[in-house]
């Protein structure tokens, strides 16, 4: 019988050991990025309502704290930037970004 079972070699394991590394890299970083975010995001809504803004004003057309969230979410998706990972919201921060900036510019021009 020449049935041989060929084990993983060693450049195999090592490599997928990497592998392993970096997506429990990327794991500790994004929970750290929404811990921080979180921590610090409701710190400013406190300070904020602590200086007289009513987030939470039932009479509002539009809820401030629903703006808030998305910022928190703005916020969380650029701080992964940083870290080189991937988030839906890079695509509407890069549009938003260059559709205002643009804008700002050009009534500058006027």
């Amino acid at each position: 019988m020449t049935k041989i079972i060929k084990f993983p070699t060693r450049e195999v394991l090592k490599t997928r050991q990497v592998e392993i590394n970096a997506e429990l890299a990327k794991d500790n970083h994004v929970a750290f990025i929404e811990e921080m975010v979180e921590y610090y995001g409701l710190n400013l809504i406190n300070k904020f309502k602590k200086h007289g803004f009513d987030l939470d004003d039932p009479n509002l057309e539009y809820d401030t704290m629903y703006d808030f969230m998305f910022i928190m979410d703005l916020l969380k998706a650029s701080l992964e930037r940083c870290k080189g990972y991937e988030h839906p919201l890079h695509k509407v921060i890069t549009d938003a970004a260059d559709a205002y900036y643009a804008t700002a510019e050009d009534e500058e021009l006027t």
